[in-house]
């Protein structure tokens, strides 16, 4: 049985009226990354997918939650180690880049 990534993944129009709430949502997915994957995974808008060497900038906060595998962070030149149970925060305007372990 082949493995594969499995990817879901929403962006969500945000209007006016969203915005003077002062928070909304902008994006909500899961992504499952076998061993040995290519990452991140294809179809997300220009603003949104990043390679590893030039990492992103995003014009928002995100959120992601670690549930399996292990991995690597880095925001500004810092590194962290990424295990499952683990959350992040990603702030507007900071550089970061993060990828999975390829043995997890």
């Amino acid at each position: 049985m082949q493995r594969h990534v499995q990817t879901f993944f929403r962006y969500f129009p945000i209007s006016e009226r969203d915005r003077l709430w002062g928070l909304y949502l902008t994006t909500a997915g899961e992504s499952r990354i076998p061993p040995g994957s290519a990452y991140p995974p294809t179809g997300h808008p220009g603003g949104y997918h990043f390679d590893w060497k030039r990492g992103r900038v995003l014009r928002e906060y995100q959120f992601v939650y670690i549930s399996a595998g292990r991995g690597v962070l880095e925001m500004v030149g810092t590194r962290w180690r990424i295990t499952p149970g683990q959350a992040f925060i990603l702030f507007p305007g900071l550089w970061h880049r993060y990828r999975p372990d390829v043995r997890t």
